[in-house]
Parts: C-alpha cells; sequence; structure tokens
C-alpha cells in the first residue's frame, strides 16, 4: 500500500488525511519537526510520499539540501504567488506544488496521476548537438542548463555527453567528474558488457540526468575514434530518450562523427563581430553536410553591441531560430557555484528563456503523454 508522511501542522495535516480518504494512500507519520521527518524510512519512491508544509522548510532552510536527497518523491503545500516557493520546490525535486486552501481538492488528482500506470519510454531518442565555432559564447552553459530544465520537464531519462574536450562540464555540476568518454572506450575496448557499462555511469537521480565527462587529461582524447562515440550513443539510446552533446570548437572527425548522429545541431553565436565572424565560416561547412538539422540561436541576444538580431541574421547567412538573454553576471556565477542557473535563480531573464526553449523541445517531443510540473509555469521565486 502507498504510504503519505505529513510535514506539517495540526489543522494541514487534517486536511491532508480527510483528502486521501477512500484512496489507497495511507498516512504513517505526521509530524511538524523536520530533523524527525527527515530519520524516517521512506523506502522505494514508487510508494513513498512526504507532504511537506513550505512553511516549516523555510524555517529550516539549512536542512533544504537533506530534504531533497529523500528517496521518496515530495509534494510541496504552498502558495506560488509568494516569494521563495517555486525556488524551493525547485531545490527540492518536488513532483507538485498545491496550494493551502484546495488542498482538499488538488492533492487527490496530484495522487491520482501517480497511481496512472507508467507509459512507456519514447522509442526513439533524439540527440541534440550545441555547438560554436567561437569560445565563450556561452556553449557549455547553454548545453547544460537546457540539459537539466529538459530532464526537470520529461518523464525520461536525459543523457549529456561533454566532447569539448577542453571542457569541464563536470565542475559546472559541483560533481565529481565520474566516468569520462575515455574511461567508456577503456570499457567497450576491454569488452565490458552494455549492462555493467551502463550500471558505471554517473547519474544525478534527482533529476535522472546522465553525466559523461571530458577526459580528465587532454592527451586521452587521442584513443577517442569516431567508432567509439558510435557505440556510446547507441548505449545511451537504449535508455535515455534526450541525448545532449556539447561540442568544442574543432570540427574533427570525432566531432563530425557526432554530428552525424545528431538530430538538431543548435549552433550558438553571440552578438560580437569575432564571434560571428567564426560562426559564419562554420556554417558554411555545416550548411553543405547538416543543411536540415541547423537551428541557429543568439545567446545574449540583448547586449548592446550594435549588432541586432537582424544584422546577424546578414552576417551569417541564416535565420535565428531563438534568442537568449544574457542574464548579466548569474550564469557565470552559478557555474562558478557548481549549481545550473535555472535550479539556482529561475527567476533570471537567461533561465527563463532556457525553460521555455525545454518546455518547447519536451512538448513536441512527448505531448500529452509527458508529465507536466503545473507549478512550473510560473517559475517565480
Amino acid at each position: 500500500m502507498p504510504n503519505i508522511y505529513v510535514l506539517a501542522d495540526g489543522p494541514l495535516a487534517s486536511l491532508v488525511g480527510e483528502s486521501i480518504l477512500g484512496s489507497s494512500w495511507q498516512i504513517v507519520s505526521v509530524t511538524e519537526n523536520l530533523r524527525s521527518a527527515l530519520l524516517q524510512d521512506y523506502g522505494a519512491p514508487e510508494t513513498s510520499i512526504l507532504v511537506a508544509e513550505d512553511r516549516i522548510l523555510q524555517t529550516n532552510m539549512g536542512l533544504m539540501e537533506h530534504v531533497a536527497r529523500l528517496s521518496c518523491r515530495k509534494i510541496l503545500v504552498g502558495a506560488l504567488t509568494e516569494r521563495g516557493v517555486a525556488r524551493r520546490a525547485l531545490l527540492l525535486g518536488v513532483i507538485d506544488v498545491v496550494e493551502p486552501a484546495t488542498i482538499v481538492r488538488a492533492l487527490p488528482e496530484v495522487l491520482k496521476r501517480l497511481d496512472l500506470p507508467e507509459l512507456g519510454r519514447k522509442t526513439v531518442a533524439r540527440i541534440i548537438g550545441i555547438y560554436s565555432a567561437k569560445g565563450g559564447v556561452g556553449k557549455s552553459t547553454v548545453a547544460l542548463n537546457l540539459a537539466v530544465a529538459v530532464a526537470r520537464l520529461s518523464r525520461y531519462p536525459v543523457a549529456l555527453i561533454d566532447v569539448d574536450f577542453l571542457g569541464d562540464l563536470a565542475s559546472m555540476l559541483r560533481t565529481p567528474p565520474g566516468v569520462s568518454l575515455a574511461d567508456l572506450v577503456d570499457a567497450l575496448e576491454g569488452g565490458m558488457a552494455p549492462e555493467a557499462i551502463m550500471q558505471s555511469l554517473t547519474v544525478l537521480k534527482d533529476l535522472r540526468l546522465t553525466i559523461i565527462s571530458a577526459p580528465v587529461h587532454p592527451q586521452q582524447s587521442e584513443r577517442i575514434r569516431p567508432e567509439h562515440l558510435n557505440q556510446i550513443f547507441d548505449l545511451l539510446r537504449h535508455d535515455h530518450s534526450y541525448i545532449f552533446v556539447d561540442f568544442g570548437t574543432s570540427l574533427h572527425d570525432v566531432t563530425l562523427a557526432a554530428l552525424d548522429r545528431c538530430d538538431d545541431i543548435v549552433v550558438l553565436a553571440a552578438p560580437e563581430q569575432v564571434a560571428l565572424s567564426a560562426v559564419a565560416k562554420s556554417l558554411q561547412v555545416l550548411r553543405r553536410l547538416y543543411a536540415s538539422k541547423l537551428q541557429v540561436v543568439l545567446n545574449r541576444g540583448d547586449t548592446l553591441t550594435g549588432l541586432v538580431p537582424e544584422k546577424v541574421e546578414e552576417l551569417l547567412g541564416q535565420n535565428v531560430v531563438r534568442i537568449l538573454p544574457s542574464g548579466g553576471t548569474a550564469p557565470v556565477k552559478a557555474a562558478n557555484q557548481g549549481r545550473p542557473l535555472v535550479l539556482s535563480d529561475p527567476q533570471n531573464g537567461f533561465a527563463q528563456a532556457i525553460v521555455a526553449w525545454a518546455n518547447a523541445l519536451v512538448t513536441n517531443e512527448e505531448g500529452a503523454q509527458r508529465r507536466r510540473k503545473h507549478w512550473l509555469t510560473g517559475w517565480r521565486t
């Protein structure tokens, strides 16, 4: 029988009890003490839910990360119109937010959605490459935040591969490098079973986001060949429905092999003459090979450089399909702190633009089947 753990005061706990009358759910614990709630044995996430009152969490901010790591699924009780509620919901990775005034009606609807049988995984993974011929235009920041936003919005697992051999995506996530591309090549050449390889990958469990980092030492990249990338893509497609690839600036054989496998190639530009010149030259090559896959995205499009989007399109000879604002210094600060901006500051203009992009992508891929987090639509903090 599925269990509900309630972290709330007496009146709100009574409303939770009233809302589940006649259902298969049962309340096994009620407490107002967050430390006591952290000591509970929640068991499997499929059979346990923590219903937490935002007021209690707000007064115990130092314990938020501990709550986020609990094995159970979480529902936050709070008003999204109040400052900070959406931010705390994001930090906790909740499945939904319900208003205290409507909990008797809203909570059963949330629980009913959880009782529905899981739909099968998307049959075909979508591979999305993020490329720019010029460094410093925010390519890795865009790739990371987009992958995280899609992982938040989708019901399916997501992977992010760092094929920029001079890059370090893992450092932007405050996580150890974990299994790198070079490690995977060693495993493949050593005959390791595919199941064992998949189990070795670094997965951010709260997001169901698999991270494959670039080789720790640049010289290790010399061992990576195009056929290795194809094998890695084939492995990931069995268990992931979205695969994001962060590319380096060079169009060498390994990069081209990965671009061959991409369904969409996002070419990132910035309104700077030097960057646009490099991007324009790369587009001359990319158009010959991948014309139908290309999507030019203008990052920092609100920067006052004198190069408006229309002028950028003229210089590139390509339409700009999406414009991202700069976000100020926040994206850099978030990277330095090891927490993607879409999680640490969701109200930032850059974060909101990324979430809108992710929302469009997931809706297009999953449609009515997606497990939509309704509370994310406001992204208030």
